[in-house]
């Protein structure tokens, strides 16, 4: 009996460590509640800021400055040894006005006399009359004989116009001398396209190179250039395949010209103002950017803008969510298993 007794103590400790101990571990129920409710609470709380915090995707690429108004580049068609320049490089000049002489049979100087004398004479016939007399003694070369019957028709027409009254026959006079004015147009505005070269536009004239009287053009040669003067500029985007479907019309665009360092003149801003759906090479689309009025930052070292220039630009897209890019991911995740 008395070996039975301490088997039985020791069985009634372990029961009553068993007892203890499971009331110690034992998890209050309050816990259990407050603590589901917490962390459900919390998966709320971070659900909701990621569906409420939103930013937009900065998008980055490369644009290049271009001019509504183009720089037009002049060439010679069928070439020729240039004997005369008229307009100088740097020059304004206006649209139609003559640059350069090809080689010719005539002389620069009354070319450009009878030149300013037709237009004279065609804007007093427009207003009904005619008060500018035609020079003489003329060396035209391939224009010669059509000058002579211009000359001579006219001629008749003053000799007619101081002798003969209003009549019928001076009228006819007249009008004949309007024929041949118009003839004789035809003629010089012929010879002006194959022994001059003029003017496209009204702007600046710029040779392309080193350029000298004398000098031998050949066919197609583009020699020289003519920049508007009122430029409207804007930028050419390229956009990745990728970003494409991304970027959309009105979104805001920063520039940063590679010409001018930002951080002395400052960011250029503009938004996209048309997007094309057509690729243009290697997976490439173009968007039209326009630029917005700038404020110059450096009163000493203005920022000018030409065509050609390059520059780097980050488009700012529209906000989403860190809910949305993070369902994005996922299904992007899943859409790869």
């Amino acid at each position: 009996m008395e070996n039975k007794s301490p088997c039985r103590k020791d069985a009634f400790q372990q029961l009553h460590n068993d007892e203890l101990n499971e009331i110690i571990t034992a998890v209050p129920r309050w816990i259990l509640r407050w603590g589901i409710s917490l962390v459900f609470s919390l998966l709320i709380m971070i659900l909701t800021g990621a569906a409420l915090i939103d930013y937009p995707e900065v998008i980055t690429s490369n644009l290049k400055i271009k001019s509504i108004i183009p720089v037009h580049q002049v060439a010679i068609a069928n070439g020729g040894i240039v004997t005369g320049i008229v307009a100088k490089n740097g020059e304004l000049v206006r649209k139609g006005q003559i640059l350069c002489f090809l080689e010719t049979g005539a002389r620069h100087e009354d070319i450009l006399v009878v030149f300013s004398t037709i237009e004279a004479i065609r804007q007093e016939a427009k207003a009904g009359s005619i008060r500018t007399h035609l020079p003489v003694n003329l060396k035209l070369g391939e224009l010669k004989d059509a000058y002579e019957k211009l000359y001579n028709s006219f001629s008749v027409w003053y000799h007619d116009k101081r002798q003969i009254p209003k009549t019928k026959l001076k009228k006819a006079a007249y009008f004949h001398s309007i024929r041949a004015l118009n003839d004789f147009s035809k003629n010089l505005e012929w010879y002006l396209k194959t022994y001059t070269i003029r003017a496209p536009i009204h702007g600046i004239l710029n040779y392309s190179s080193v350029f000298s009287q004398n000098q031998m053009i050949k066919p197609g040669e583009k020699f020289l250039t003519v920049s508007g003067l009122d430029h409207v500029f804007f930028g050419e985007i390229s956009i990745a395949q990728e970003n494409r479907a991304k970027i959309k019309i009105g979104q805001k665009v920063l520039i940063k010209l590679k010409s001018y360092p930002f951080q002395q003149f400052g960011i250029l801003q503009g938004e996209i103002s048309n997007l094309s759906d057509v690729l243009y090479k290697d997976s490439i689309y173009l968007g039209r950017v326009s630029l917005q009025p700038f404020e110059q930052k450096n009163a000493n070292k203005k920022l000018m803008l030409n065509s050609g220039m390059r520059a780097d630009v980050e488009v700012i897209t529209e906000n989403n969510s860190l809910l949305q890019r993070i369902f994005r991911n996922l299904t992007r995740q899943m859409t790869r298993i």
